[in-house]
């Protein structure tokens, strides 16, 4: 399977470095949709973010003459991927995101590899490793520590109402499931398809499910203008859009043709620990320091678990 276009990479380390600069990026994007979304209904935020990947993606597979994929056996199951891992998930993210904060919820999502480890072994039949199983264990007990050492030391001013909390956790722990469930559908049907048009192919039933959803949903409906009630602020989440969905694909795209297997999920999973000084610099959104130190173990969890068991690559 291609990517982008049949290149050596410039530099040695190109991949790691892809890598990192994604989970740098997302940890941006994150911080932008917690700092300038909050107006903004979540359904029309993530409507936004996948118009304005989906276009790009497109611009971008025409640009480097990407051919056209024969065969469509695969976008069936891309496309109810996409409507349960973009067009639910992140919804369900965003939500989580205005009640709880950037910090928490990116610690949250740590358990998406791994609800997506326990459905391929439940339903695809697929083995665990040792290394993996304690990567599970480790990301779990971080994870509940985050949630249990969330307020910040000090004056606590950063913190949360109870329903608030209480709903943020429900939300991101929902969107963990639906991300799970997304990368376990599209993860075997993504070898077989441009990883450009795969992507297309989930974002394109999501952005449909989306505009239903909120056409039939009895809450008030936002016209897509409400993006744009600000210039500042439509710019900003325009901005985060392109970033983190977009140019983060890119990166990806060139982490797994340029690194080890393993290797580059595992660096680019590290965004939640990023989101942290990210939040901080942007939100004045503080953790306490065993929420952060939790978090770290997380993060470590999941590298085990990614370098600790097999790995489908891309070619």
């Amino acid at each position: 399977m291609s990517t982008f276009a049949q290149v050596q990479p410039a530099f040695r380390g190109l991949g790691e470095v892809a890598s990192i600069a994604a989970a740098l990026i997302w940890s941006v994007s994150i911080t932008m949709y917690a700092k300038y979304g909050k107006q903004v209904d979540s359904i029309l935020l993530n409507v936004n973010k996948n118009v304005v990947a989906g276009v790009c993606l497109v611009l971008t597979a025409l640009f480097f003459q990407i051919p056209v994929p024969n065969s469509t056996t695969q976008l069936p199951i891309l496309g109810l991927s996409g409507v349960i891992g973009i067009a639910l998930g992140d919804t369900l993210f965003f939500f989580g995101l205005m009640h709880i904060g950037a910090n928490l919820v990116s610690a949250l999502q740590c358990l998406a590899p791994l609800i997506s480890a326990m459905l391929a072994l439940i339903f695809l039949g697929e083995s665990m490793t040792q290394l993996e199983i304690v990567g599970m264990i480790v990301t779990v007990i971080a994870v509940t520590g985050v949630v249990l050492f969330h307020k910040k030391d000090g004056n606590g001013d950063n913190s949360v109402g109870r329903k608030d909390f209480a709903l943020g956790i429900f939300y991101s722990l929902a969107s963990a499931v639906c991300h799970g469930i997304g990368i376990v559908m599209s993860r075997q049907a993504l070898q077989e398809i441009d990883i450009v048009y795969g992507t297309v192919a989930r974002i394109a039933p999501a952005i449909i499910a989306l505009a239903i959803w909120q056409y039939r949903t009895k809450a008030k409906i936002e016209s897509p203008v409400a993006i744009w009630a600000t210039k500042k602020q439509g710019l900003l989440l325009t901005a985060a859009a392109f970033l983190g969905t977009y140019c983060g694909l890119i990166l990806m795209s060139l982490s797994t043709k340029y690194t080890k297997a393993g290797v580059g999920t595992a660096l680019s999973s590290t965004y939640p620990i990023w989101v942290i000084p990210v939040a901080r610099l942007m939100t004045n959104e503080r953790s306490s320091m065993i929420s952060i130190i939790c978090t770290v173990f997380a993060v470590v969890g999941i590298i085990i678990m990614v370098l600790g068991g097999p790995h489908i690559g891309f070619d």
